[in-house]
């Protein structure tokens, strides 16, 4: 009662309508995670018949990462020499070389299925005593035949791959998003006989840490931490056209690794536009398993849970990355370029990593000093390009 006397001979008490105002305020604080949770649900249901945003808002989307300048930089400037002239690569050329690697892939299913349908026949007759195979010639030409079947199978599901993910990514660059998505969803899957080799070394998590890079190089004994760089960025980085030529197991499995781990990367692209942050995270969790060096989608992940208002595993992640970078260029194995590729991921980790600063909290406030902090980020990034505020 003391406390009310003083307030009204102030002229503070504050009045019916201003209480009102007041628990309006409280009531909708409280509600707004059960109602974020009701919109992730409806989202999550509408996926496939939600249009994209328009293509303005997915261009600054895409624009928010590296991979994007990659691309760019990858298919405006790489030219096609033919007897007379050179011109810039084209996406006509780039479907041409997808249909012909998708052709040779069906017409090689088509003839694994005959193949099989003989070698059961030859089995059979075996069995009646029609054969006699006391030597063992029938296995081992049997085991011959279906080992190179299964290679060539390998190289033409990469090749297929590698061809689609190029039309989709020239798309993206030039904002033909629609058919981006549309192809995306007519890659094959892979077979038992096309998957992605396990390796007992390969990490099994999407957990980024020092041992990640250690671990890829053991297993693939082709990459070095003199090409990291290429495997930050995007398999289309360094001479996609040589992708299926190499000689190496090791080499074939890591392309289709990075391979695999872009196209679930614009899988979950495709969701986060599509405001579906349940099945981003699915897509950007499985690109990751594909490759835990994949830092654009670990950006991308990062962000999916800074907007789905999970703050804690968003500043998590960031902070994994710039941790990450730093154990990198803290060693002296990497070379100048790799240097370079490692301070730009971790100006652009500092940028996004900025905008936890200026988040709301659940109450709907900002936090203290917000600005002051996220300048921190902002000023370090910059810093890191060479250049100061």
């Amino acid at each position: 009662m003391f406390v009310v006397t003083v307030q009204q001979r102030k002229g503070e008490q504050p009045g019916f309508q201003m209480n009102m105002d007041n628990l309006i305020k409280t009531l909708a604080t409280q509600s707004t995670p059960k109602l974020f949770q009701q919109i992730r649900t409806q989202n999550t249901l509408l996926s496939l018949s939600k249009e994209l945003p328009s293509k303005s808002q997915c261009k600054n989307f895409l624009q928010s990462y590296p991979s994007q300048f990659c691309w760019k930089d990858h298919y405006l400037s790489t030219a096609v020499t033919t007897t007379s002239t050179t011109t810039a690569m084209s996406r006509e050329d780039l479907v041409v070389k997808y249909d012909e690697a998708l052709s040779r892939y069906n017409n090689d299913a088509v003839e694994v299925v005959v193949a099989i349908d003989e070698v059961e026949n030859e089995k059979e007759e075996d069995e009646d005593g029609t054969y006699d195979r006391v030597d063992g010639s029938f296995d081992d030409n049997v085991d011959a035949s279906a080992a190179n079947s299964s290679s060539s199978r390998h190289d033409k599901y990469v090749d297929v791959l590698r061809t689609g993910l190029d039309v989709i990514c020239y798309d993206l660059i030039h904002a033909k998003y629609n058919h981006a998505f549309d192809r995306l969803k007519l890659l094959p899957l892979p077979s038992s006989t096309t998957a992605t080799t396990e390796t007992s070394s390969s990490p099994t998590s999407a957990t980024l840490t020092t041992e990640s890079i250690e671990n890829i190089v053991t297993s693939f004994p082709s990459l070095s931490k003199q090409s990291i760089d290429v495997t930050f960025i995007t398999p289309f980085v360094s001479s996609p056209s040589t992708i299926t030529e190499s000689s190496s197991e090791s080499s074939n499995n890591r392309f289709l690794s990075m391979l695999e781990s872009l196209r679930y990367e614009l899988i979950g692209f495709e969701h986060h536009l599509r405001c579906n942050m349940v099945a981003a995270i699915d897509a950007y969790k499985t690109a990751l398993h594909h490759m835990p060096i994949n830092i654009d989608a670990r950006m991308k992940l990062a962000n999916v849970y800074l907007e789905d208002g999970d703050v804690t595993n968003a500043n998590k992640i960031f902070q994994e990355i710039l941790d990450f970078m730093d154990s990198l260029l803290s060693s002296s194995s990497l070379s100048p370029a790799s240097i370079d590729i490692c301070r730009i991921y971790k100006a652009w980790t500092l940028l996004h990593h900025s905008a936890i600063s200026v988040t709301r909290t659940e109450a709907g406030v900002y936090v203290d000093d917000c600005i002051t902090k996220s300048t921190v980020d902002i000023n370090a990034a910059l810093s890191l390009l060479g250049r100061t505020i």
